[in-house]
């Protein structure tokens, strides 16, 4: 398929045998080469690039796209009219490429078939990385469409998500040369940090799911949920037992203080305790004006606003345990909370 694609001359309609032959030595020189590249790009709306690129690690990249570029990643509109007109609704100028070289062998598990599967596998998983950094680096809504595999011998087609996100474009995040090397550290905390730490991958990925909720009383819960599967583990990851809200609030008020020295430990175990108790009354079929009463109480007119506090707070917190070794963060070493609540000032 792919040699009688190429020998045929779409401006001259008509095949070409002598192009037929140009592309099969292409191909039997493609064939006998040791090791391949296959790559998946995935055009990422919410962002906005002002630079050419940034480069996370070698062969990850985030790209600029330009109009023309942006137009052939459209879906194509064609019940309003008999000719398909392709056209650009945002101004998400942004693709995730990511480029991986593997090794070929005629026969058994490296054949070739066998080795785009897997490049297929692992390139997907370090397109989800590259999201997860983005969105501990910059909180926001994000989709990631379409997703393309390239493949030296085939097409490797196009995915789509079943249903769409809708992302303002008026209100997409900016990223530029500034962000360069916090985009690098969120993504080495993703690829090397958090899957080493089985409490705080758990935590981080409902963080995440709280990140994609549109419903603020639902992103609420996941956010305290994230919260409690570190302030409220000890070493072993045993639960902690005994008054579990006040347990929350003093070794969150300790994990606040460490991160962020503008905060003080009543304020911050306030503001804890306040999370908490909104999370249970929500989760319990709390009213509305029992919400809206606690949040007055820690000084907050919505919801929305707690969540983004929460959200600030806990990406510090990432950015903070990344900098501790595994055994020495305060819900894997023996007494850790005590000993971090100690050192609280």
């Amino acid at each position: 398929m792919k040699l009688i694609k190429g020998a045929f001359l779409p401006s001259e309609q008509h095949f070409d045998p002598e192009q037929l032959l140009k592309k099969l030595n292409e191909l039997v020189i493609l064939s006998s080469s040791e090791s391949h590249d296959f790559m998946i790009t995935g055009r990422l709306h919410g962002v906005k690039l002002e630079t050419d690129s940034i480069e996370l690690e070698q062969n990850i990249l985030l790209v600029r796209l330009d109009e023309d570029a942006i137009n052939e990643r459209q879906p194509l509109l064609s019940d309003a009219c008999d000719i398909p007109i392709i056209v650009d609704y945002s101004n998400f100028n942004t693709e995730i490429s990511i480029k991986g070289s593997y090794k070929i062998v005629p026969h058994g598990v490296s054949s070739y078939f066998n080795v785009a599967s897997k490049a297929k596998t692992e390139l997907h998983l370090i397109l989800e990385n590259v999201v997860k950094a983005i969105k501990l680096y910059h909180p926001s809504t994000y989709e990631v469409y379409p997703i393309s595999l390239h493949t030296p011998l085939f097409d490797g087609g196009e995915t789509r998500p079943i249903e769409l996100k809708y992302i303002d474009p008026f209100n997409s995040i900016i990223l530029g040369n500034a962000d360069v090397y916090g985009l690098r550290d969120a993504f080495s905390i993703i690829k090397t940090i958090i899957p080493k730490d089985s409490v705080l991958e758990r935590s981080f990925s409902r963080f995440l799911i709280g990140q994609d909720e549109l419903v603020p009383e639902e992103r609420i819960v996941d956010f305290v949920i994230a919260w409690e599967s570190l302030l409220l583990t000890v070493k072993n990851s045993e639960p902690i037992k005994g008054e579990v809200s006040y347990r929350f609030s003093l070794n969150g008020a300790a994990v606040l203080l460490a991160v962020d020295k503008s905060i003080d430990f009543t304020e911050a175990q306030l503001l804890m305790k306040g999370a908490y108790t909104i999370r249970s009354k929500i989760v319990h079929g709390g009213k509305r004006s029992s919400l809206h009463k606690e949040l007055n109480k820690i000084g907050f007119d919505n919801i929305d606003t707690l969540n983004s506090r929460l959200s600030e707070f806990y990406r510090k917190a990432v950015y903070w345990l990344a900098t501790i070794k595994k055994e020495e963060r305060p819900y894997h070493a023996p007494f850790g909370w005590e000993i971090l609540i100690r050192k609280t000032p």
